[in-house]
């Protein structure tokens, strides 16, 4: 299989490349390890409204839950606490937003494989399910959660 971008990982950055690169004309095939339920970020999150209107999304996406609140940051996961009152940030739910991502990817001709974990990454394309795709970039979005696991709940 060829295809002129890869993503490795489609949680919120991999879906918004997908869908990106995919809406620009180019063949794109994405993957994930985790099932579609459980990729990438599985919180709420502050988003500025500008990046939306850049991502090319219709506002005000479904994944909004929320704008003009308060806003509390915490530094860490033990760190300092604030609250910012004065923002444009929106209250997003992040699994939303990927779903919403993806279908977007999907529309526009990406391929997008859930539980597909990408094996013997190069600079020249992934090897899936035994199958090697390759590709003209490939893009590594595999967040955080892989370096450091899943947020722990009771530190929220």
């Amino acid at each position: 299989m060829r295809a002129d971008v890869v993503v490795v990982g489609l949680g919120t950055a991999g879906a918004a490349v997908a869908a990106a690169c995919a809406r620009k004309g180019l063949s794109v095939f994405a993957c994930d390890a985790r099932p579609v339920e459980r990729a990438g970020a599985c919180w709420v999150n502050g988003v500025p409204l500008h990046a939306f209107r850049r991502s090319g999304l219709h506002l005000p996406p479904a994944s909004v839950r929320g704008a003009s609140l308060p806003f509390h940051f915490k530094a860490g996961m033990s760190g300092p606490k604030m609250c910012v009152r004065d923002h444009d940030l929106l209250e997003v739910d992040m699994t939303v937003l990927i779903r919403e991502l993806s279908s977007d990817a999907r529309t526009h001709g990406a391929t997008l494989r859930h539980e597909a974990p990408a094996e013997d990454i190069t600079a020249a394309g992934v090897t899936v399910d035994g199958e090697h795709i390759h590709a003209d970039l490939v893009v590594l979005a595999t967040g955080l959660r892989d370096h450091f696991g899943p947020p722990d709940p009771t530190d929220l």
